[in-house]
């Protein structure tokens, strides 16, 4: 196998070949693409390079005229002819459904408005805005566009009593040409500069930065739904300098595993729906491309130059060394939901809180406060700016999360604080905001019950805990109304 400074060479001499031949050959009838890349032998890639020319049929020599046969040979270089293929963009299947915190590149990612085509992806890796050095999620356009201003959810957006819950971060800019977007990352939002799977059998590794495609090297992605997968770069257009991977046909150790045969029968594929936005790293762990489609048959897939995507964007990728992340300050990783379909996760536990609501008066009358302004509070959070803000900046989310985990593990202690923000501080600042900008009955209830509810908050470490205190204050109200009776 040739080395990479063996490829490099060759690769650089094809491109000056190519650069005196594209013309010419691109005259030739039934020629739609002149590239370079490495040439196929019976479908198998052999490690010479060549003058790749795509058509859009193969016809036999006797079928043509003597002065449109393709020449085997060009300045000293083999040519392959190969037939165009179509592509199919790759979204919405994602088979890796993990609530990822904190969140990383190879990892799914959804667009709650997208169908079709859209919708579920992966999030290629972290970025940096040139422009204000904030963090930003590289993946496809089709993957995170419905419409501008959508939020990102991880894995999935998923719907609590209070608001959209797993949101990370809402899209922010598009290059539709080259199928890249990017999404500001929510400030809320734990991250660590890596992709999951790449370079490191323990599950992770780092991104060393970026490098030019070089044909004939080995690639590797980390996608939702195939997972890690090789592959070999079999052609470059030198024009848009997008690239195309065949996948490694024989497999290997755990950083190097091959093609995924696990979707299409008898087809071994590089990728496959739901690995959109997967961002393709050579052995040096270098970000390459991002990968946005396949072929009819799943045999080939397709990558943009990640240079080139960058440029677009107006964003840098770090190497992890020099930028890691960041994690929250007061609460870990291990703090936030396990790994598991967010919506399912949801219903189970709020129709649990509402059976546990219902057990008690004390709780019934809760569950009616809440029923009769939870709509009103949810479009309040997700859609009214000040009172999104304020749910943001005070931890909100992250605290939906422990919640979650709480009821899920009644060990669990909630944090008393994230990222210096305390649950108390979050709740006085909910109820100012909400007073302020909600309706005539909603300020009536704040007014009310909202100081109460902020007092008993502070007797509370974890969900049952809440549950709890609402049985003690039911029991308290019935003792106190029996000994009125009993006087």
């Amino acid at each position: 196998m040739k080395s990479r400074e063996e490829l490099i060479r060759q690769h650089e001499q094809l491109l000056k070949v190519h650069e005196k031949v594209k013309d010419v050959l691109a005259g030739y009838p039934n020629v739609v693409n002149v590239g370079i890349g490495i040439k196929e032998i019976d479908g198998q890639l052999t490690e010479e390079g060549c003058i790749k020319i795509i058509v859009r049929e193969k016809k036999s020599e006797a079928d043509l005229e003597s002065n449109a046969v393709i020449p085997k040979e060009v300045e000293g270089i083999k040519t392959d002819i190969v037939i165009q293929e179509n592509k199919i963009l790759l979204a919405v299947c994602a088979e890796d459904e993990g609530n990822y915190r904190p969140i990383k590149g190879g990892i799914r990612i959804n667009n709650f408005r997208n169908t079709g085509v859209g919708g579920g992806g992966t999030l290629g890796c972290l970025a940096k805005l040139d422009a204000d050095d904030s963090w930003v999620i590289l993946s496809c356009h089709h993957v995170l566009y419905g419409q501008d201003g959508d939020e990102i959810g991880q894995p999935l957006v998923g719907c609590s009593w209070c608001c959209k819950t797993n949101v990370i971060a809402e899209n922010f800019d598009k290059d539709k040409i080259r199928d890249a977007a990017i999404a500001k990352v929510k400030d809320d939002i734990s991250l660590k500069n890596i992709i999951l799977e790449i370079g490191n059998i323990q599950g992770t590794g780092v991104i060393p930065g970026v490098a030019s495609p070089v044909s004939g090297e080995r690639v590797r992605k980390r996608g939702s739904t195939t997972g890690l997968t090789s592959g070999e770069i079999s052609y470059i257009d030198p024009g848009t300098s997008e690239i195309t991977i065949r996948p490694n046909p024989n497999g290997g150790p755990a950083d190097n595993p091959g093609g995924c045969t696990n979707y299409v029968s008898g087809v071994n594929i590089f990728a496959y729906h739901g690995d959109s936005g997967s961002v393709v790293v050579n052995d040096n762990n270098e970000v390459i491309a991002l990968l946005y489609a396949v072929s009819n048959n799943y045999s080939q897939a397709f990558a943009n130059d990640i240079e080139l995507v960058q440029i677009s964007l107006g964003i840098t990728i770090n190497t992890t060394s020099s930028i890691p992340g960041r994690v929250p300050i007061s609460i870990s990783s291990a703090d936030l939901p396990p790994n598991a379909s967010s919506n399912g996760l949801n219903e189970i536990w709020l129709e649990y809180i509402e059976e546990r609501l219902e057990e008690t008066q004390a709780g019934q009358r809760i569950k009616k406060i809440i029923d009769a302004h939870q709509e009103e509070v949810l479009r309040l959070v997700n859609k009214h700016r000040p009172v999104m803000v304020t749910w943001q900046r005070k931890q909100g989310p992250a605290f939906v999360a422990a919640l979650s985990r709480s009821l899920k593990n009644p060990e669990y202690v909630i944090p008393s604080e994230i990222n210096r923000v305390s649950l108390q501080n979050l709740l006085m600042s909910m109820a100012a905001v909400l007073e302020e900008h909600g309706s005539e009955a909603l300020r009536e209830d704040i007014q009310k019950y909202a100081l109460e509810a902020i007092q008993v908050t502070k007797r509370c470490s974890t969900a049952e805990d809440f549950l709890n205190v609402i049985e003690q204050l039911d029991a308290e109200a019935k003792i106190q109304q029996s000994s009125i009776l009993t006087n």
